[in-house]
């Protein structure tokens, strides 16, 4: 059976004898690691320290002590296996009363033996627990709507018996697996992908106006920077087309001077790349930058929208990215491809780190290193 709820881990140093009555074992000390698993049986808000707290109140009886001489352990042997029976009732019973379900209980001596206890199908359990109340509901829903001629109804006792039925263990069993589905297609539900479709043709669109828009226009490669920036990606283009995948040197930028001695190449490789899809043309490279670096922000923050439902929203802010006050300035004033590529990465960092941290995925954050190489400088030396 799966669970879905919270996991408490105890320790509690106390001393116990094995074998007590044939005087085998001496008194000798364990720390034990209780964990328990639990879950809320109610909608409102329970405090969880409530829990914690009475779970401590309980096992601080038997801190420090030689479990032979406290009760109940007077009268059983505190072997592991005892102490974990114990225990498993006696906090059932504490966390009743504040609304939580005990599903499972562990206990070990040492790290590589671990008893555990789990009564969550059992009759008594199944009862107390949020999914078993959600089995009640379905089976009173489902002999309200049983036929005139159909069997008369089981009865159902929540204080005594779940199901009084011969077969009430199979068809538990029946109904929770009915439940559990029901919950798998809800939390797989998937957004249409006409939608994301939609968004994604709108965000082209956009990427596409904007470009017509500034080469239209006739003000445009723009920025104090942006004519070294186009020299560089173009003398790197010129020199990919020779043979040479990375140039130390050009006798026109600043008398032999090391191109990429101050600046990350890599966003001049993204700009040479976009010069060969623009036949050579160096101006329409420029413009392409512009488009592409709109589009693949846009589409990092619309990961957002996919991830929340929320298409619209996602869209909407990656419109909004592109013109935002220091990310337009790296475009249109300053000029700098290294703000410009870094910018276009940097929703889907955001994006990875929040994932993460959210969802413990480490594997998120393989995007993290990648983007220090193309942001080792804003000017050109």
């Amino acid at each position: 059976m799966s669970f879905r709820g919270y996991k408490y881990t105890f320790r509690l140093n106390a001393s116990h004898s094995l074998n007590k009555n044939a005087g085998i074992s001496d008194a000798h000390f364990h720390t034990f690691e209780i964990i328990i698993y639990i879950n809320k049986q109610i909608d409102d808000f329970v405090s969880y320290v409530t829990v914690e707290n009475k779970v401590y109140e309980y096992l601080n009886q038997f801190s420090g002590k030689f479990l032979n001489q406290t009760p109940p352990f007077d009268k059983i042997e505190p072997i592991v296996e005892n102490i974990g029976r114990v225990f498993y009732e006696k906090i059932e019973q504490q966390l009743v009363d504040s609304h939580f379900a005990l599903w499972k209980l562990e206990i070990s001596e040492t790290p590589s033996r671990i008893y555990s206890i789990s009564e969550a199908l059992d009759e008594n359990n199944i009862r107390n627990s949020l999914r078993g109340q959600k089995l009640h509901k379905m089976l009173q829903n489902v002999e309200e709507n049983s036929p005139k001629n159909a069997p008369p109804k089981q009865e159902i006792k929540q204080n005594n018996h779940f199901i009084n039925d011969n077969n009430k263990s199979k068809k538990i069993i029946d109904i929770e697996e009915i439940v559990l589905q029901n919950n798998q297609i809800q939390e797989k539900k998937k957004l249409p992908l006409q939608k994301i479709f939609f968004a994604f043709t709108f965000i082209i669109l956009g990427a596409t106006a904007l470009m017509a828009y500034l080469k239209n226009s006739g003000c445009y490669p723009l920025g104090y920077d942006i004519y070294g920036q186009l020299f560089k990606s173009n003398m790197l283009y010129e020199s990919i087309k020779s043979g040479n995948f990375y140039p130390l040197f050009d006798s026109l930028w600043y008398n032999g001077t090391e191109p990429f001695k101050y600046i990350a190449p890599l966003p001049y490789y993204v700009v040479a790349s976009l010069q060969f899809l623009a036949n050579g043309n160096l101006i329409n490279s420029y413009f392409l930058l512009i488009g592409v670096s709109f589009a693949v922000g846009a589409f990092g923050w619309l990961l957002f929208g996919i991830k929340h439902n929320r298409i619209l929203l996602g869209t909407f802010l990656g419109f909004v990215w592109f013109f935002l006050p220091n990310n337009a300035s790296a475009v249109f004033m300053e000029g700098s491809f290294s703000i410009i590529v870094l910018n276009c990465i940097l929703p889907y960092l955001i994006y990875f780190i929040w994932n993460f941290v959210s969802y413990k995925k480490i594997k998120s954050t393989c995007f993290k290193s990648s983007t220090h190489r193309c942001s080792d400088g804003k000017k050109r030396k």
